[in-house]
């Protein structure tokens, strides 16, 4: 991407701190240093909701603050593997198995669904490198820049 695209897309584009601020991303930056990453990161909140939010049909055991923590840190982990193993991609997808009980009819045990992730490396609000973590299905355009393993 050249200056002229960058600029005009950061003229278009909301702010990190805008979005952050309007609750379309989630700050995880305590948890994504703990799994080992050096930048801020955040996750969209469609990412939040299928890799990381425990609501629903679980215990309140399983709803403690301590279950998000080690779901997060577990997520971020594969996240900053998947780009360590992939150096120069420009987006790094990564997959996550997240159990989740099945109450369909009489059939009540425990599945597994995979979540498919996206990460990218981009500039922030004020040109430093931050991570945004997304569903690779979700239809965010936002255009990736190269991943840089080292900075993570």
């Amino acid at each position: 991407m050249d200056g002229d695209t960058r600029s005009a897309r950061a003229a278009r584009l909301p702010s990190r701190r805008d979005r952050l601020a309007r609750g379309e991303l989630v700050d995880v930056s305590p948890f994504a240093r703990a799994a080992g990453f050096r930048v801020p990161v955040a996750l969209t909140r469609d990412a939040w909701a299928a890799g990381i939010d425990i609501s629903g049909d679980r215990s309140p055991v399983e709803r403690s603050g301590q279950a998000v923590r080690q779901r997060a840190v577990e997520m971020l982990s594969h996240a900053l593997q998947a780009v360590r193993r992939a150096s120069d991609s420009d987006a790094v997808q990564f997959n996550l198995y997240r159990p989740t009980s099945n109450c369909e009819g009489k059939a009540i045990g425990r599945l597994a669904i995979r979540d498919h992730f996206l990460v990218r490396c981009e500039p922030g609000d004020l040109g430093e490198p931050v991570v945004t973590i997304s569903l690779a299905n979700s239809l965010e355009s936002e255009a990736a820049t190269e991943l840089k393993p080292q900075q993570l």
